[in-house]
């Protein structure tokens, strides 16, 4: 399946990643909006080198994206920035870890239906799984 991807800071200060994959993080800051509304793929970055860099981590259902409000601090898990978009999300579903190879903005994954599926809470059980798209 072809899905939109969002490459995230995942070092050890800040696993924004880890943290939408475990339900802790429900709205996501960027500087720039966006009208698409459904599936994202969640990938932490190669950079920092911290858990599960250069990984796709989770599924998400982007709900809607709007202005950040001060109010939204909790859910965001960072401090309100004038100008910061606050992208809604929700329905997370995990994914077996495979490399992805991250750039900016939203972008187009394929993944394989067998990754799309429940994984347990540990992703380091698992064999990262290199599909050729290089990281």
């Amino acid at each position: 399946m072809r899905i939109k991807a969002l490459s995230l800071s995942n070092g050890y200060a800040a696993p924004w990643a880890s943290w939408i994959r475990e339900g802790r993080k429900t709205i996501e800051t960027r500087m720039w909006g966006t009208g698409y509304r459904g599936p994202v793929l969640i990938c932490a970055a190669k950079r920092p080198n911290g858990p599960m860099a250069g990984c796709a981590v989770c599924i998400v259902d982007l709900l809607g994206c709007r202005w950040m409000r001060r109010s939204d601090e909790a859910l965001a898990l960072c401090d309100w920035e004038l100008g910061r978009f606050a992208w809604v999300l929700a329905n997370v579903r995990h994914v077996l870890p495979f490399h992805v190879r991250g750039r900016l903005g939203l972008f187009g994954v394929d993944v394989p239906d067998e990754l799309v599926r429940a994984a347990p809470s540990v992703p380091t059980a698992f064999p990262l799984l290199d599909l050729g798209g290089g990281s």
